[in-house]
């Protein structure tokens, strides 16, 4: 890293946010029918180069927030924020399961050809938050282990 706005972005880029539809009623989720949504928020902070991570990376105060879109909207009122707490070391994760109502629904889209395609619709807005500690990264160490041979007298 050359400076520490190349910092800023690893942090920001090692702080992943995915989700993942994992339980409907149907087959097919139609509009005024639950479904269930789960998150996963992952420490990424790894450094390729050497095979581990730089310093001590940790995200402090994390939090999901769940909002609403035209098309879904989570069950208990939005926005949902969710407390996940610090993510402290390198593949560390929190997941979490929200439950959503399906709102309403994209047009179809019927070209000339006769092709109909179902756009899909946005069913969350998500964020994770959370505090990079800064003071913890520039905390230093060196470990050793020194050897000799100590007679019996």
């Amino acid at each position: 890293m050359e400076n520490l706005y190349d910092l800023r972005q690893k942090v920001f880029d090692s702080l992943e946010l995915q989700a993942q539809i994992v339980e409907t009623e149907g087959r097919d989720l139609d509009v005024g029918e639950h479904f269930k949504a789960q998150f996963t928020v992952t420490h990424k902070f790894f450094n390729p180069a050497t095979g581990w991570y730089e310093g001590t990376v940790r995200f402090l105060d994390c939090k999901l927030r769940i909002e609403a879109t035209p098309y879904a909207k989570p069950v208990s009122a939005p926005p949902v924020i969710i407390p996940l707490g610090t993510l402290s070391y390198v593949g560390q994760s929190f997941r979490t399961t929200v439950e959503f109502e399906a709102t309403s629904n994209l047009p179809n889209i019927k070209f000339a050809s006769g092709i109909i395609i179902d756009p899909p619709e946005t069913y969350v807005k998500a964020r994770v938050e959370a505090r990079f500690d800064i003071e913890g990264f520039f905390n230093f160490w060196q470990d050793k282990t020194f050897w000799t041979q100590i007679e019996s007298g």
